[in-house]
Parts: C-alpha cells; structure tokens; sequence
C-alpha cells in the first residue's frame, strides 16, 4: 500500500511513511519548476512581496542564504500570504529552523471562487530507496540536534552518506553497480533540494553534503518515533530483493 510524499515546491504536507508495506512506496512529490531550493543573489535591499513571492515559487528560501530577502519576508508576512493565496498556495514560515516555502491549500483553506487557480506544482514519483535514504537523514537530523552543540548545519562527506545507507544492503557482490546506485540515491535527493552540495569544502577527492533543514517538514513526529520499525521493515525488503537477484 503506496503512501503519499507530497510537497509543492514547497510543501503539501508532512511526510506519513506509516505504510502497510515499505517496499511498496510510491511517493507522489509535488514540485516547483526548479526542484530545489533557492539561492537568492546576496543583496542589503529591500525586496517587493512580489519579488518574494517568485523566489518562493521557485523553491524554499533559506534565512542562511539571504538575510535581506528573509528580512522582507517576515517583515510583509501577512503580504505575502495574502499575495500567494490567490495563486492557491499557502506561506509557511519556519524562523526556529530559518526556511519558508509554500505547499498547495486544503480543500479547508480553499477561499469561495467561482473559478480557483490550477495547480502550479508537478508530481514525481520517488524510488524506494530514495524514501528511505531520505529516512535515514532525517533521523540523522534527530541525533545532530540532540547533541545541543550550537551548530544548526549538519555537513557529511560523500563517504558517510554512502555508508549511511550501504549498511542495509546484504549483497555486495557487484561492488561497481552498488556505488553507482548509491551515487544515483544521493544526486537525486540533491536535486530535490535535501542536500547541498558544498564546493568549499572538497578536500582530497572527497565532496561533502549540506543536510537541508527543511527536511523537518516533510516527516511527522510519528515517523521519526517509529524509526527502528521502518528499519526493520526496510531490511525486510532488501533481504527478499537479495535473495531474488541471487
């Protein structure tokens, strides 16, 4: 029984990985044009709701990325939602975590039209192991913040995100096909807009990966807490996927 990973763009809402069966997942993702977050060029000027607006369709915006766009933002918040609502989306502000984005309205918080907007964001359909290495981070997220360090940037290399997720998979006679799968994994939750790459800090072959905190909206408090279970379930899986390809 397939389960539901919606986002616009921007988010549709939270994560339900409370599925029947795993490895079945078919998450329908609803993405802006862009598919990843928003790197808005660094300025100390003051930014329009309308310009504001068109960085959030195009992806998350971060308060790390650009203080003055994120200044506005929460200055014109009230604006902007108001703004944005007529498109058929929502505002959703995070200043704890330092993101917003937008996520389609519920059929609750659609207003009385004659005629409402078309959807603006597009639906993609994520591979089992993508769900899963998405799992995977956002409980390493989990640990990172329980350490109270003070540090809100989780960063991994390349070597421990492979890792992270090469631990569930018992067959490894074809050591080539699974780094390629797993370099595939990672590419792809990056295009997302889950990891940033990060160019700075490349150091002797090595890249490393910036966890975005906005992956804290998209799973429930629920999910996480069932973190050993979705474990299990996912060893199940590969378990009979091993034993079916040996």
């Amino acid at each position: 029984m397939g389960h539901s990973f919606f986002y616009t763009g921007n988010l549709d809402s939270q994560t339900d990985l409370n599925t029947d069966d795993l490895s079945d997942i078919s998450d329908s993702t609803e993405l802006s044009s862009s598919d990843t977050a928003v790197s808005a060029p660094r300025s100390r000027g003051y930014y329009e709701v309308g310009t504001i607006a068109a960085y959030l369709l195009r992806g998350v915006i971060y308060r790390q990325d650009n203080a003055a766009l994120w200044n506005s933002l929460t200055e014109q918040q009230s604006k902007v939602q108001d703004y944005v609502m007529k498109l058929g989306v929502k505002l959703v502000v995070d200043d704890n975590e330092g993101y917003a984005y937008l996520r389609s309205l519920t059929e609750d918080e659609m207003p009385d039209v004659n005629h409402f907007p078309p959807k603006l964001m597009s639906k993609r359909q994520l591979s089992f192991n993508v769900s899963f290495m998405l799992l995977l981070l956002r409980h390493k997220l989990v640990e990172f913040d329980s350490e109270a360090n003070g540090d809100t940037r989780l960063v991994l290399s390349y070597t421990s995100l492979s890792d992270l997720i090469m631990t569930y998979y018992g067959n490894r006679s074809n050591e080539v096909k699974l780094q390629n799968q797993i370099e595939g994994i990672i590419n792809k939750i990056v295009d997302l807009g889950f990891l940033k790459p990060l160019q700075d800090k490349k150091a002797k072959g090595e890249r490393y990966y910036e966890i975005m905190r906005i992956l804290k909206a998209y799973f429930d408090a629920q999910t996480i807490s069932d973190f050993k279970s979705k474990i299990l379930e996912y060893q199940k899986v590969m378990a009979d996927k091993n034993s079916e390809e040996a």
